[in-house]
């Protein structure tokens, strides 16, 4: 398998350490490993947490308090249909097994922000098939009009 060298210039024509000796290389390379998405993963910040807790979405059981982690992703361009439910559901189970490690539940969020587009139905879909189940609204970006989608998975 070749990996392009993210140190060389793209226009690079000569071999590089990677082992890439033409741009027909570097073109093959993009087309078998062309990126499908991108998931983040980040803490909820305090007042998203305060959101959260005050709404009734979350409540902390006895013993630490939950780890509430926010999920967010992208399809990229054209990417077959499936990508994104098939990378999410391997992020969920990779924290499942982290789980016993933290001794505490983990809480996934995910928000989905309808806009003058319309639902995001592809979206819900992608959550629902990765387990998250849609509990209600909250404000994700507080100067907004509008209340967002609110999904949670506890792990």
């Amino acid at each position: 398998m070749k990996y392009l060298d993210s140190s060389k210039p793209f226009q690079q024509e000569k071999s590089n350490q990677a082992g890439l000796s033409t741009r027909e290389d570097i073109k093959e390379v993009h087309e078998e490993e062309k990126l499908q998405g991108v998931i983040h993963l980040n803490s909820e910040p305090r007042f998203r947490l305060e959101q959260l807790y005050s709404g009734g979405f979350i409540s902390p059981d006895s013993g630490l308090p939950d780890l509430v982690v926010e999920v967010s992703y992208a399809k990229w361009g054209k990417a077959p249909s499936g990508q994104m439910a098939d990378g999410l559901r391997i992020v969920v189970k990779n924290i499942m097994e982290q789980r016993e490690r933290f001794k505490r539940d983990i809480i996934l969020t995910a928000y989905i922000i309808d806009d003058v587009r319309g639902t995001n139905e592809a979206s819900a879909h992608v959550l629902e098939a990765c387990g998250f189940k849609e509990v209600g609204k909250i404000r994700y970006d507080l100067d907004a009009l509008e209340n967002d989608r609110l999904f949670i998975l506890r792990v």
